[in-house]
């Protein structure tokens, strides 16, 4: 009698799936037997043939194939043993938060943990291609530390655990950041919450900052644009009718809870002489 055994654990007891034919397994998996045994060959030489339906990680271990001799100890017994090796593609525990809100200049440890057969390999990128806040574009390891978050570090960051059996899983992970208003030039400004954002004229008498207001001699407007992030506006300022004394320095100022941040940019008037 030729027997197929499961070893589940290396000191419990072996599962004994068939003798010669017969199933002693009692299991269904999408409506067909767990465990089938093939029988071929002829008067000579036979084979039996083990079939596992539908593999999972407990099917994984080590199957003998031994002949049974009742008149022998069974340590006598001839038989042969195989590794079954399953293999699974990654899988992200799904515990993972997907959004996190922090104050500039806070430290911030990302996490992603996956497991499969082989163990996967994590790697950590930004949702938007750019560069992660240490100047890499992908960092390996279930742990990625970020040290004093700026503005310029938010967005989605994601995990990608890969072990070369398809598919890879994918963990994204926003994070939104709470920081004082940054102005470029005289139009970019990016704030959260949102800034109000107001425009200024120094007067050149009195050096003092004067508020411009939307009128017959100036254009204030905010834009959007598809190259900017959803925290981010343009604002414009148009001079009308541009005069001697418009020129000078310019003040965009935006202000939130946060905080208040300024971007100057000044205006010249050229002569232009020719001598004959």
């Amino acid at each position: 009698m030729l027997q197929w055994i499961k070893k589940i654990t290396p000191t419990g007891d072996p599962l004994h799936i068939s003798s010669d034919e017969t199933i002693r397994i009692n299991e269904v998996v999408e409506g067909q037997r767990k465990y089938d045994v093939v029988k071929y060959g002829n008067t000579n030489r036979l084979m039996y043939q083990l079939i596992v339906r539908s593999l999972t990680e407990t099917d994984a271990w080590n199957y003998t194939c031994q002949i049974y001799l009742p008149n022998q100890n069974y340590k006598e017994w001839p038989q042969k043993m195989g590794v079954l090796t399953v293999h699974v593609a990654p899988i992200i525990k799904d515990d993972n938060v997907t959004s996190i809100t922090l104050q500039e200049g806070q430290n911030i440890t990302l996490t992603c943990e996956a497991y499969g057969n082989p163990a996967p390999n994590i790697t950590w990128k930004r949702g938007d291609g750019f560069p992660l806040p240490n100047g890499r574009f992908k960092q390996r390891g279930g742990i990625y530390k970020i040290y004093l978050i700026n503005a310029t570090d938010r967005g989605q960051f994601v995990c990608i655990a890969d072990n070369n059996v398809k598919p890879p899983a994918f963990y994204t992970v926003q994070l939104e950041l709470k920081f004082a208003p940054y102005c470029s030039a005289v139009q970019d400004t990016v704030a959260n919450p949102r800034a109000e954002v107001i425009w200024y004229k120094e007067n050149k008498a009195t050096q003092q900052k004067e508020q411009i207001q939307d009128n017959d001699k100036y254009r204030l407007e905010q834009q959007d644009d598809q190259r900017l992030k959803a925290d981010e506006k343009w604002y414009t300022l148009e001079i009308k009718n541009v005069q001697g004394n418009d020129y000078g320095a310019y003040y965009c100022t935006g202000k939130n809870e946060h905080g208040e941040k300024s971007s100057s940019i000044s205006t010249f008037w050229y002569v232009h002489s020719t001598y004959h």
